[in-house]
């Protein structure tokens, strides 16, 4: 960086996760549960995603409680929606849910794929979701 101003040589290792200014972080960033992974297969956002995992310890459910908890939340969330039999309403809720606006949507939809994908395993998911929120209690 030159002056405050990146060199356009310069490849930036940590994403840029507000508006449009970089990649869009699911390029790089998915979820298993609450547990973010890079999931890139170009190597250098392959690498983006575990330096920005990494940097922001956004793995660490001892450090990021909080941070998890809200996850496991938003799974809750997304499980109990995707069950509400009025199509009009379950709709309109998932579109807020999963909204880029809304807080840890890569979170939500990568635990709706999984749901499409692996009911089994989002069962497992959801478990553990519910096993956070039950014994979690913030510092």
């Amino acid at each position: 960086m030159v002056g405050g101003i990146q060199s356009k040589d310069e490849q930036p290792y940590l994403l840029y996760p507000i508006g449009n200014m970089d990649v869009d972080c699911e390029k790089c960033i998915s979820f298993e549960g609450a547990v973010p992974t890079s999931i890139s297969f170009d190597e250098h956002l392959h690498e983006r995603g575990l330096v920005t995992i990494d940097f922001f310890k956004l793995y660490e459910p001892n450090e990021r409680g909080v941070l998890f908890r809200e996850r496991c939340d938003k799974i809750l969330q997304v499980d109990a929606v995707i069950s509400y039999p009025d199509e009009t309403l379950k709709n309109l809720a998932l579109k807020n849910i999963l909204s880029n606006k809304s807080p840890h949507s890569n979170c939500a939809r990568s635990y709706l794929a999984l749901k499409k994908e692996n009911p089994e395993k989002a069962q497992s998911v959801l478990k553990d979701a519910m096993t956070l929120i039950s014994t979690y209690i913030p510092t």
